[in-house]
């Protein structure tokens, strides 16, 4: 069995996951989806759950590290403490918005699974103590270079954005009475101050 197998197997369940749920991957149903004899599914993940925390993992995975992967792209174009400053604004304001809320909610669900599966909650440290040190040696170049407070924790600011912008779904839930724009604006107030002073 090949890679490609594996992969398949876990599209196939990640897919299931975003149409109906942990409840909705049927692994019999999978299999055949897939074009693959059940025996690949319990090859390459042992059982349901393992299948199941793999595709939760990858969901979580890919998101934060579509998210700062662009993000670190951008940081590191700026060539002044004014255009840093300006392109934080913009990218807050957009990563804020309305567009981002499935991307959020994502994320929240993963970490919901990831309560009682110590080999969810692995695989989920790890990518991020991973994409944690990336962020922080952007961001000791970035101060190295005089464009933020010299009291800036560049290890802090990787885990500190992630949570914030997960957390937003604090005030999207369905009733909430929240205002969006005044939260949005206190935590954009609050990135200029920390960062610039």
């Amino acid at each position: 069995m090949s890679q490609e197998s594996a992969e398949k197997i876990l599209n196939a369940a990640i897919d299931m996951i975003e149409s109906g749920g942990e409840a909705a991957v049927r692994v019999n149903e999978l299999a055949q989806n897939a074009g693959l004899a059940v025996t690949a599914v319990y090859h390459y993940y042992g059982d349901r759950d393992g299948l199941i925390a793999a595709a939760q993992a990858a969901r979580y995975i890919r998101s934060a590290r579509d998210f700062m992967a662009s993000h670190m792209v951008e940081v590191r174009a700026c060539q002044s403490r004014d255009e840093l400053r300006n392109y934080l604004k913009t990218f807050l304001t957009e990563v804020f918005s309305s567009s981002r809320v499935e991307a959020r909610w994502s994320r929240v669900n993963v970490l919901g699974s990831a309560y009682a599966r110590p080999a969810l909650q692995r695989a989920i440290a790890d990518e991020q103590n991973s994409m944690f040190a990336d962020t922080e040696k952007l961001w000791t170049d970035v101060k190295a270079k005089g464009f933020i407070r010299e009291t800036v924790d560049p290890a802090a600011i990787g885990p500190w954005y992630l949570s914030v912008i997960t957390g937003r779904v604090i005030i999207e839930i369905p009733g909430s009475e929240v205002n969006p724009e005044a939260w949005d604006n206190l935590m954009l107030e609050i990135v200029d101050h920390y960062f610039f002073g």
